[in-house]
């Protein structure tokens, strides 16, 4: 992220994945390391490791297709008008303290079979 053009996306994989559990634990570390919000900018534990204002200032803005897609927090609510009202997700949900939408799981969880029930022999 700290190598994101101004307005970037970031994309993570897996996140939710119940076969790549720390993929989701590596996630929470990052958002909890960048984005401590506790004077409501998100710059406390960014300033205190030297992270770049882009690095430190990552939020989720959806999750979709088994990913969670991030955005800078103040290109935030500009993404969130511009997608939702072309493309309404299914619902929101809280995420890291930020509202999400989130859309269909799609194709992806059915390929891999993650949720698949195999009767005992």
């Amino acid at each position: 992220a700290s190598s994101l053009a101004p307005g970037g996306l970031v994309v993570v994989d897996d996140v939710f994945n119940a076969d790549w559990p720390a993929v989701g634990e590596g996630f929470y570390q990052f958002m909890a390391a960048h984005n401590n919000r506790s004077d409501n900018t998100g710059a406390t534990a960014a300033a205190a490791n030297g992270q770049q204002e882009t690095y430190r200032q990552m939020v989720p803005l959806l999750v979709a297709f088994n990913k969670v897609v991030l955005v800078q927090e103040h290109y935030r609510e500009a993404y969130a008008m511009h997608m939702f009202g072309r493309l309404p997700p299914r619902k929101t949900a809280t995420l890291c303290g930020v509202e999400v939408g989130v859309y269909e799981g799609g194709w992806i969880a059915a390929f891999h079979g993650n949720d698949r029930f195999v009767p005992s022999a």
